[in-house]
């Protein structure tokens, strides 16, 4: 896992610039430490990837076009991809693990049935920049422990891989269920 205290942007954009993001592993874990931050806030951005993150510490605000939500400690959520967003830490030593991946880490090759019925349904849903998830709620909940969980795979196992990309097509199937709105 990656520790994060600070944020690039691709030359001329707002698009994230995502060190290490690989196309035959298109994924990056990060414990961000949003008080080492130079400023108070990471600034508006956006990425092709899903974000899933989970608040380990303190309290975090996102803001997205379409809302603004608070996350306390235990809680978290996905963005979804191409979401332009903001965070910011509302006390300090906030930390906040994320985990941002392609949804073909997931889903496999453009077009497939898994694609098609899981994968685009959400990340090409107008209406759906950000799932909050709240640990008081049992099934969402669940995610949550899948996403903290994820976090617990040692990348020297192995089947890391595997693992990992097990835990993130758990939450891609659970969240349908939970959020009728898919």
């Amino acid at each position: 896992m990656k520790i994060v205290r600070g944020i690039n942007f691709i030359e001329g954009s707002r698009e994230e610039e995502l060190p290490n993001f690989e196309s035959n592993f298109p994924y990056i874990a990060s414990r961000v430490e949003l008080n080492q931050y130079e400023e108070d806030s990471i600034p508006w951005h956006w990425h092709k990837s899903v974000e899933v993150f989970y608040v380990e510490q303190g309290n975090l605000e996102y803001r997205t076009p379409n809302g603004h939500y608070i996350f306390p400690q235990g809680s978290g959520g996905m963005v979804n991809s191409n979401v332009l967003h903001t965070t910011k830490p509302k006390e300090d030593n906030t930390v906040q693990l994320i985990h941002i991946f392609d949804p073909s880490f997931i889903g496999g090759e453009t077009g497939n049935i898994i694609v098609k019925k899981y994968i685009m349904p959400i990340i090409t849903s107008g209406e759906l920049d950000m799932i909050p998830l709240y640990s008081n709620n049992l099934e969402q909940k669940e995610i949550l422990d899948l996403i903290r969980n994820a976090f617990n795979l040692s990348e020297k196992e192995f089947g890391y891989e595997l693992k990992l990309r097990e835990r993130l097509t758990e939450i891609y199937i659970i969240i349908p269920l939970t959020f009728p709105i898919l």
